[in-house]
């Protein structure tokens, strides 16, 4: 698969190993091959079809049965007995759909709005989501990342933690990279002090970062700890099972002895090596020191900077320590925490519990609810406190102090689902939960209404190389996959991207709207290159030299040579907009609107008659032969020797995407969850696709069937040839 691969010894399936276990997969293969051989106890085939049908129910867990074209499950798993894998009439396909998560890949664990960021959502899967236009996509996480519980900001680079030990850290390239922070429990809770990240987790363990160094906090605590907020610089508070919360404390430490002339009593700054003489932290005494912070030589080992996002001097670093207290009652599990100050904390948990800290002590509030239905999350912010949780519960604390139901929760598909996160931004109420539900509330009045953590508009191309990928699509979505993970990037441009290209050198381009041109080098840095055109770009392809063409609107053909990267353009003799380019055996052809064809001689362009008028959106070649498809259902098809010939035409029926296979398929994507087959003998068979939904790319990643469209969805179709009668 894709974002994750599995390989499965000697069963020939691949499988999604965050969906399926392997031997359920196997056995399937297996499955299929008796019950098609006849094995079934001697029944004809209507009994085999039955049978197949109720046992696949049981295999794999939510494998999907259904065989009708455009269903819209996680997956289908189809037997094609009519394609008998090349030819071999004692084998049959096997093969599964199963989606590519753009935006959510199931339950959405925490939200959080970060300051100079933005709000994030983090969840099941490696999710790690930001929100583009109306939408959510996810952003590239690593294939070992497994379900994230929180995220955080520090010093200005973004971290995130979970399940198993995970740790990422975002680099600077967009791309979340997983560090070891030396234990292999789940992370549930991640907040910042001055001089570092605390994370907290399962068995009371708390996990401090500095940089690259990672080390233990006693917490004084056995029970899972769930969530962790700051206070002030350097104290916290984190709550979790068993009604208990722990307070982070600092004992600062004398400044005794350091390196160099550090800690030396000093009168004046030029007394020290480092010019620097302060005042330590607990004592009036000044000692030297060393400036610090924001592109200063980092402290000592067991020295903190005072100040490291701008420029302070080094202390030693004070010992912390945790102190327990009971904040609930020991049959609650609180969940999360809101810390608007060290007077003002709220905790929330099961059995609708909410307690409040407040003038050194914990007391219990009414959460109101009749159901007390569990309490997820709390959050705060635009003058107002939320809580919300288990079975849609929204709860609201007013000004007197009283917590009520929410009677603005509108929805109105998603108002029934457990809600886990909750974050206030400065237009806007974020809340997450089960099944990559949100509900979302514009400030200050609007109601929560049912959002979707998916891409805000379609998806519009995908290219493959080798274990690389990108597709592209509307408000600037580019995703990217390699052999580590795969996700979103953010690419700096809300322009939608009409096209994209990988070459084998790792370098990726995306074309689209207002004539923009995206590079990403191989090795993973970002440019927004001038084409110095505003028309509206659509595809692109790499040469061998290393050439980019890309072609647009108004007959546009953009040439970017790879040793200068000068911009050109090439001359072409027709006006209408040009949709795609691609090579076939004789060259380089663009085609486009009106049935327009044009092929590449030199740095010039001429035009090849195409038999037809109407609009051509893709072409595709493999094995001697050129493919094109188009509006109205066009299908040209022709050797290397001939001529473009019409094959089919389908009046009503749009096909946007066409992709050659080396085995001899060619596979076509279209209008309204269009999955078609062209045969040998130039004949269209309809095939079982994914969705109901609009395709409009499709391509291929070693031997994996990947198809995108509407509604930012990619699928992706595993197969295997199964032996008959074994």
């Amino acid at each position: 698969m894709l974002y994750k691969r599995g390989e499965l010894g000697d069963c020939p399936l691949r499988t999604h190993s965050r969906r399926f276990g392997h031997s359920g997969i196997c056995a399937l293969a297996l499955l299929v091959s008796f019950l098609i051989s006849g094995c079934s106890g001697g029944g004809t085939t209507d009994d085999v079809g039955a049978d197949l049908g109720d046992t696949l129910t049981d295999v794999g867990g939510d494998v999907g049965t259904d065989q009708n074209s455009g269903t819209d499950g996680d997956s289908d798993v189809g037997v094609d007995s009519s394609d008998t894998g090349g030819g071999d009439t004692n084998t049959t396909i096997v093969y599964e759909w199963a989606p590519i998560p753009v935006g959510a890949a199931g339950d959405l664990h925490r939200v959080r709005y970060l300051p100079a960021v933005g709000f994030r959502i983090v969840g099941h899967g490696g999710t790690i989501l930001r929100p583009v236009g109306d939408g959510w996509v996810r952003e590239w996480t690593p294939n070992t990342a497994q379900a994230i519980r929180d995220i955080e900001v520090h010093q200005g680079n973004m971290h995130a933690v979970g399940e198993y030990g995970t740790w990422l850290s975002q680099d600077g390239n967009g791309m979340w990279q997983s560090q070891d922070p030396g234990v292999d429990i789940h992370l549930r809770g991640l907040t910042s002090v001055s001089d570092a990240l605390v994370a907290v987790g399962n068995s009371g363990v708390i996990v401090k970062n500095r940089g690259a160094t990672f080390s233990q906090e006693p917490s004084g605590v056995f029970n899972a700890l769930h969530s962790v907020e700051a206070v002030a610089e350097s104290t916290a508070y984190a709550v979790g099972d068993s009604g208990v919360a722990v307070k982070r404390v600092a004992s600062p430490r004398t400044c005794d002895e350091g390196p160099d002339d550090l800690c030396t009593p000093c009168l004046v700054s030029t007394d020290c090596t480092y010019d620097r003489c302060e005042t330590m932290p607990g004592g009036e005494e000044t000692k030297c020191t060393q400036a610090c912070g924001e592109g200063l030589d980092a402290c000592p080992e067991s020295f903190i900077c005072t100040n490291p996002e701008e420029e302070g001097f080094c202390i030693p670093e004070p010992d912390h320590n945790w102190i327990g207290f009971q904040a609930a009652s020991a049959t609650v599990t609180l969940r999360d925490l809101l810390v608007l100050d060290s007077n003002n904390i709220w905790a929330v948990g099961t059995d609708g519990t909410i307690a409040r800290y407040g003038s050194g002590q914990w007391q219990l509030e009414l959460s109101n609810d009749s159901q007390k239905r569990d309490v997820y999350a709390v959050g705060g912010g635009s003058g107002e406190i939320l809580a919300v949780g288990d079975a849609g519960l929204f709860v609201k604390h007013d000004s007197n102090g009283v917590w009520s139901l929410l009677d603005d929760v509108e929805g109105p598909l998603l108002t029934t689902r457990r809600y886990e996160g909750l974050a206030t931004g400065p237009d806007r109420v974020v809340a997450a939960g089960e099944g990559g539900a949100l509900q979302i509330k514009l400030i200050p009045d609007e109601v929560f209404r049912d959002g979707l953590a998916e891409p805000p508009g379609n998806l519009h191309d995908i290219s493959f190389a080798g274990d690389m990928g990108t597709a592209v699509g509307d408000e600037g979505v580019f995703v990217f996959w390699n052999a580590d993970g795969y996700g979103s990037i953010d690419v700096g441009t809300t322009e939608h991207l009409y096209g994209t290209v990988v070459g084998e050198d790792g370098a990726a381009y995306a074309v689209g709207a207002s004539g923009t041109l995206i590079q990403r080098n191989a090795d993973g840095q970002i440019h927004a290159l001038e084409t110095g055109t505003l028309s509206d770009l659509h595809a692109a392809l790499i040469l061998d030299d290393g050439t980019l063409l890309a072609v647009g609107a108004n007959g546009t053909v953009l040439h970017r040579d790879p040793e200068s990267g000068t911009v050109s353009f090439e001359p072409t003799p027709d006006p209408r907009d040009l949709l795609d380019v691609f090579e076939d055996g004789s060259g380089i052809l663009a085609i486009g609107r009106g049935g327009v064809i044009l092929r590449r001689q030199g740095d010039n362009w001429v035009t090849v008659p195409s038999t037809t008028t109407l609009d051509l959106y893709a072409g595709s070649y493999a094995l001697g032969r050129t493919t094109v498809v188009g509006a109205h259902g066009i299908v040209l098809s022709w050797t290397d020797e001939q001529s473009p010939s019409k094959v089919a035409e389908s009046p009503g029926d749009f096909y946007y995407g066409v992709w050659a296979r080396t085995n001899g398929d060619i596979l076509i994507v279209g209008w309204s969850g269009v999955f078609l087959r062209l045969r040998p003998d130039m004949s269209l068979a309809p095939a079982e696709g994914p969705t109901s939904n609009t395709l409009r790319a499709v391509g291929e990643s070693n031997g994996i069937l990947v198809v995108a469209g509407d509604g930012g969805k990619m699928w992706e179709r595993s197969e295997a040839s199964v032996p008959l009668g074994e």
